[in-house]
């Protein structure tokens, strides 16, 4: 019976694969290690966070209208999430804007889903004590894109209606549209060029503005005058030639 070394029936070798280091077992370790983590990661989990341009507190001195005021003023960031949380009456969610000046997207986080469009918007602006944060999506709005539900809402309506936002959308854009029209100032408009004091005295008299004579007009007028002349010239002219004959003297040959 042969015999045989021990190290030959490595348990290694003897299924044909060559012997593994230390740093490339801990490499595969570290690998379950990512794809155990990936799988125990909820679905719909927010990516890395965005980068956050303001945050504070709402309170009575720092309303939701005061902090949309700010960002409409601002204007810190063309596409950014502004996320609103309550401490009182348990409100989470989130607001999509657009160039810092339209609400595109609202969302409200439920433990059983979620409400969204402008009742998620109405709820979330009626927090009176919370905290926010401004995040700037501009560089990843693939991110974000599930708050794109085309409310198409400006700042400057919420800020003419808040504290206190009508029930429907409808009636938010009828408000705005009726307030723009009280705001409207007659002054706004122009004013004809004033008449001289020489237009108005015609006016009062009734009697019409002067004419203006136009080009054909004046050569109308003046074209008879200019024949006259013509002719008195030429005239003139055989008179002298005449004249001129008449007195010539005669040269009287010898």
């Amino acid at each position: 019976m042969n015999q045989f070394p021990e190290e030959q029936f490595r348990p290694d070798e003897a299924q044909g694969l060559p012997e593994q280091s230390q740093d490339s077992q801990d490499a595969l370790a570290a690998e379950d290690q990512a794809g155990a983590s990936d799988l125990a990661r909820p679905e719909g989990s927010q990516p890395a966070p965005q980068p956050t341009l303001e945050s504070g507190k709402i309170w009575e001195n720092r309303t939701t209208k005061e902090i949309l005021y700010g960002i409409s003023k601002a204007k810190k960031s063309d596409y950014a999430v502004l996320r609103l949380a309550s401490h009182d009456i348990n409100v989470d969610g989130e607001l999509l804007i657009s160039k810092g000046s339209t609400v595109n997207g609202a969302r409200i986080l439920l433990d059983e889903g979620s409400v969204e469009g402008y009742p998620a918007m109405k709820a979330l602006l009626k927090i009176t004590d919370g905290t926010y944060s401004l995040l700037d999506y501009s560089a990843t709005q693939a991110n974000a894109m599930h708050l794109e539900q085309g409310l198409k809402v400006r700042i400057n309506n919420l800020l003419t209606s808040l504290p206190d936002l009508p029930e429907t959308l409808e009636e938010l854009n009828e408000g705005a549209a009726v307030a723009k029209m009280r705001s409207f100032n007659p002054g706004d408009l122009e004013t004809p060029p004033e008449e001289t004091n020489k237009t108005k005295s015609l006016r009062n008299k009734g009697e019409a503005p002067p004419h203006v004579e136009t080009a054909e007009e004046a050569l109308q007028r003046t074209m008879p005058v200019a024949v006259i002349i013509t002719i008195v010239v030429i005239v003139l002219a055989i008179i002298a030639t005449i004249v001129v004959l008449s007195f010539k003297p005669t040269i009287h040959q010898p």
